[in-house]
């Protein structure tokens, strides 16, 4: 099975590296795929990543294109997610908060993102993790990220399938 993640536009690495983590790509938000600030303003998000918690222009981006949504501390309003679910969008989970934060910080966002999952996943949304690391230290492997999506409460199955079909249609189409 092949394995995919997305960083973010500043994180150097080489194919090498992402060869050794167990990646068969990494692609990088802003450079391979574009990656739209929607709590700036509403905008044209055709074939584009939707980050933000403005709840109206993620709406929007979702309905005039936007391949994936990631939102900032992964609140999600209802209407949002029957949007995204009907456009056939998919839902970003980021595991740099995860990751790079410490103590209660850490915690909480370990549980923000567990309700997140356990919501968008019995609304049958498509989900990809990923590692969104801002620089080559904050890379994980694919065996890393999947056992991050269990700790969050994916199965197994999931998390495979989050980090190599979901991640991959998000380029694809």
């Amino acid at each position: 099975m092949a394995y995919y993640d997305i960083v973010s536009e500043g994180c150097d690495f080489s194919e090498d590296f992402q060869k050794r983590l167990g990646f068969s790509k990494v692609f990088s938000a802003g450079k391979d795929i574009g990656i739209y600030d929607a709590d700036k303003k509403a905008g044209d998000c055709d074939g584009c990543i939707a980050y933000g918690s403005n709840a109206s222009n993620m709406i929007h981006m979702v309905r005039s294109g936007a391949k994936a949504i990631m939102l900032k501390d992964f609140k999600i309003e209802k209407k949002l997610l029957e949007i995204a679910i009907e456009n056939g969008c998919v839902l970003l989970v980021p595991f740099n908060g995860i990751i790079s934060s410490y103590g209660f910080e850490r915690s909480r966002n370990l549980f923000k993102a567990s309700k997140f999952l356990s919501y968008a996943t019995k609304k049958d949304a498509k989900i990809s993790f990923i590692s969104m690391a801002s620089s080559k230290m904050d890379m994980c492997s694919y065996m890393q990220l999947v056992e991050l999506a269990k700790m969050l409460g994916a199965s197994e199955e999931e998390a495979r399938d989050g980090i190599s079909k979901t991640t991959k249609s998000v380029f694809d189409g």
